[in-house]
């Protein structure tokens, strides 16, 4: 009965993913900026179902327990600290109450993800990836769908988007696909085996085929899914012109390959470099690979020079407001708010360019996730980020051989989470949906491999406390989500409609 409610509750969680994977498809005409709000509406519609399956199996299955460990509270409490600057930054009980909300429906889509416990089957992680993979290759072929003209873009400007409103996005959420098809070529390369099929059972019955059948085993699908993929991804990653994304790519790539130099010795190239390159040589081409990449770095500068300069300014008059409140930061929103006016005495003081005032502008983001956490939420929040990040790095302990096989995985998943941390340092990952999808998920899918639990005590000893608590407060918690969602969802659709008769100059109307 126990081994039937786990596949139940391992079914609901999957179903619930791919559910919130097909969120790249969502595109609502009826509300405004359909192709991004219809995805940010049905990311929170899913959360509201994770919370319900939460529940269900929090409060009527007595077995189920939820097991959090250090990594967990360090996510939380960076969340709860960002409700908490939320309250005493906000401009009214209205933006107090929309950034709990949202913060709470991540916490909720969290906490189901880690009540799988992926230790327990290496199959089952293998096949997750796979399906994220999966998943970033539909857009990848999507993309070619619209370079050669077989659909239509969702932007008059570029003729790549994907499901998405413009290339940056789609590049953002493609990269992180790199490093996962890379290591899956290399760790399953070795690995792949073939048995032969004589015949199968159907109903009982042992039907004979007439002709001997090759199946490939679960490593060999790997393998050539994953070859696939990396095609696939190579052929649209270029075309979309996006810097942030190949500067993402390329340092995953070079993480996955370092990491995984141990499986990479039977590589053919790797096999001539060790036995037929003296060592002469081999600084040689190390220094010719430094020169390729500093070369690379200063022709992607040149390509979108006056891009690259505009955001220079930007993080320069950030600074100016990080320094003036360091601590606390200036809110949500502080950094639209307040950068015209700093970016203005920026250049009264003179330290503007004639070069930098070309570019300068009044963007909705710093094009830094770094610099955009500072201002809002301080340099307090950029601690807990750092606990994060320490929190998730440190290596996968190996007691048994049977558990090395999550280290190689674990690698797998830290060079997508790199690539995508990497573009956040040029973009604005935050605001798009799918994006914030991929860091939860791949977050999630690492602190459930690390060994060890590292609770809190009292937690450690009353596991059954903490899960009907959390199982009793998302009963109370998810009928005002319904609610809120259903809100939003009207909200939206009545600005689309006004903002129709905007164009059409019905003012009264609109």
């Amino acid at each position: 009965m126990e081994t039937i409610r786990q596949y139940i509750r391992y079914s609901i969680v999957i179903i619930l993913s791919v559910l919130m994977m097909l969120m790249l498809y969502v595109d609502n005409n009826e509300l405004f900026k359909g192709s991004v709000v219809g995805k940010q509406l049905f990311f929170k519609a899913i959360c509201v179902l994770s919370g319900m399956a939460l529940v269900i199996m929090s409060i009527f299955n007595k077995n189920f327990k939820l097991k959090l460990r250090f990594q967990d509270y360090s996510i939380i409490s960076f969340l709860l600290w960002i409700i908490i600057c939320y309250y005493f930054r906000a401009n009214n009980y209205k933006n107090i109450e929309e950034s709990i909300f949202n913060i709470l429906l991540w916490i909720i889509f969290y906490l189901l993800i880690r009540s799988i416990n992926l230790r327990e089957n290496t199959t089952l992680l293998l096949w997750v990836m796979l399906l994220y993979i999966g998943v970033i290759s539909s857009q990848a072929i999507l993309g070619l769908m619209q370079l050669y003209g077989f659909c239509s873009s969702n932007h008059s400007l570029f003729a790549i988007t994907g499901s998405f409103h413009n290339p940056g996005p789609y590049a953002g959420f493609l990269i992180s696909g790199v490093p996962i098809a890379l290591g899956l070529c290399i760790i399953t390369r070795d690995s792949k085996q073939y048995r032969n099929l004589y015949g199968f059972h159907f109903f009982g019955q042992n039907i004979k085929l007439p002709f001997q059948l090759k199946v490939p085993d679960k490593n060999a699908i790997a393998y050539y899914f994953s070859q696939m993929a990396l095609l696939v991804l190579l052929l649209v990653l270029p075309t979309t012109r996006s810097r942030a994304s190949w500067v993402g790519g390329i340092l995953s790539v070079i993480y996955i390959c370092w990491q995984l130099r141990g499986n990479m010795k039977q590589l053919l190239l790797i096999k001539f470099i060790n036995n037929k390159i003296t060592f002469l040589q081999k600084k040689i081409l190390v220094i010719v690979l430094v020169f390729c990449l500093f070369f690379g770095g200063i022709c992607i500068y040149k390509m979108k020079k006056g891009s690259a300069l505009g955001r220079l300014l930007m993080w320069q008059v950030s600074w100016e407001m990080i320094k003036d409140k360091p601590l606390l930061g200036w809110g949500m929103g502080g950094f639209e708010a307040n950068f015209g006016d700093y970016q203005a005495e920026w250049f009264r003081s003179g330290n503007g360019s004639s070069v930098q005032s070309m570019v300068a502008g009044t963007p909705e983001a710093p094009f830094n996730e770094i610099i955009r956490i500072m201002i809002a939420f301080g340099g307090v929040s950029i601690l807990f980020c750092f606990l994060l990040f320490v929190s998730i790095s440190r290596k996968l302990m190996i007691r048994s051989q049977t558990k090395r096989k999550f280290t190689n995985m674990e690698i797998l998943l830290k060079g997508a989470l790199f690539s995508i941390l990497c573009f956040s340092m040029f973009s604005y990952t935050f605001d798009i949906a799918p994006m914030v999808m991929q860091l939860f998920l791949l977050f999630t899918l690492i602190v459930g491999l690390q060994e060890g639990e590292r609770d809190i005590k009292f937690f450690k000893k009353n596991k059954d406390v903490l899960t009907r608590f959390v199982g009793v407060a998302l009963l109370v918690f998810l009928p005002f989500c319904g609610e809120k969602l259903w809100q939003q969802y009207k909200g939206y659709r009545f600005w689309k409609d006004a903002y129709q008769l905007y164009q059409f100059h019905v003012y009264d109307d609109a």
